[in-house]
């Protein structure tokens, strides 16, 4: 692992509001920095771009912490943890860091991580989880037990309602056989009938959760590509149209900002047009007339060489003089002169 060197005791606090965002290609490299990371990191933007993450990695920082890291983004899965960081002087920072694989038309292009400023309490738990941690005291994930509870807690949707109606059934119908070999068949249809009503609606409602997580999972994924049309269903008046026209609604502001962005940059690149227009125009009038360039006041700052030619001067000449020295005597006293260059 990388070890930065040297290190001090002293912590850089961000505020609240700041957000250090870096992009890196899929080996770790970076190829963007927001201002707030660069201003940050004491790095300059020269020396991050094309760099290796590591290069504010803090040599407090567990190995595992990042094995996992890279273990999640390898499988397409995002992650988060609390990261403490190195700035180029050796201070240190923390941040809550979420990193998330970034795809286009389904092909993983990169890596997008987004940190947040976290709070003490935040702090104080990660500084002793990562003692112990390379204490190998603990693990990042869970282990034993605990291990084995998360996965049985985390078993698919279809198997949890499998599971749930086995140990519905299995006592239900034992009730029901023992009716039935009391011979009370009134309540042993209406017993029956109900456990058929019962599983009915089970199976609608394993439906309708599986539905409803599919489509929140797929507008999501579409939101990542910046396909921010959520076909959902509006009319519901239920807690999951709720939770649709929630998905609709940033949908459509994405959209909106994604609409404002596209314009924004068709006005940059007409005014870049403008300017580049512009500055040929002015560089071919350099090159075929006389040109001298001069501050409001009347002070020049820089002359072609068409102009110093013509006139019999050289740069270091008149360069800091006042454009009076190639006027008319009478005429640079006069009113109007000394108005135009404002009483110069």
């Amino acid at each position: 692992m990388k070890i930065n060197m040297p290190v001090t005791d002293k912590e850089v606090l961000l505020t609240k509001d700041t957000f250090l965002v870096t992009r890196t290609n899929l080996k770790g490299v970076i190829t963007y920095a927001n201002d707030a990371f660069v201003e940050t990191s004491g790095f300059s933007r020269e020396e991050l771009i094309g760099s290796a993450h590591n290069i504010v990695r803090h040599p407090d920082m567990p190995p595992a912490a990042f094995e996992d890291m890279w273990s999640c983004l390898k499988k397409g899965l995002p992650w988060k943890g609390m990261v403490k960081n190195r700035t180029k002087s050796g201070d240190y920072y923390w941040v809550e860091a979420n990193v998330v694989p970034v795809y286009t038309n389904g092909q993983l292009q990169e890596y997008l991580s987004v940190r947040y400023p976290p709070k003490r309490e935040k702090i104080d738990e990660a500084e002793q989880f990562y003692q112990k941690l390379n204490a190998n005291k603990v693990s990042m994930r869970p282990t034993g037990w605990a291990a084995i509870k998360k996965q049985f807690c985390e078993i698919a949707l279809w198997k949890k309602f499998t599971l749930i109606g086995l140990l519905f059934l299995i006592p239900n119908s034992y009730l029901l056989v023992k009716l039935l070999s009391e011979q009370d068949y009134l309540l042993s249809s209406i017993f029956a009938l109900s456990l058929l009503l019962s599983g009915f609606l089970a199976v609608n409602l394993y439906r309708l959760i599986h539905a409803t997580l599919e489509t929140i999972i797929g507008v999501s994924y579409r939101f990542l590509n910046h396909n921010f049309k959520a076909n959902v269903d509006l009319d519901r008046t239920d807690q999951i149209g709720d939770c649709y026209r929630a998905i609709y609604s940033v949908g459509t502001l994405f959209n909106a900002d994604l609409a404002l962005e596209h314009e924004v940059e068709k006005h940059l690149n007409e005014q870049n047009r403008i300017n580049i227009d512009f500055v040929s125009q002015v560089a071919a009038i350099r090159k075929s007339q006389p040109v001298i360039e001069f501050n409001m006041d009347g002070t020049i700052i820089d002359a072609n060489d068409l102009f110093l030619e013509t006139m019999g001067y050289t740069l270091d000449e008149i360069k800091g003089k006042h454009h009076r020295l190639f006027a008319e005597p009478i005429y640079g006293q006069s009113a109007e002169y000394k108005h135009f260059f404002g009483n110069a």
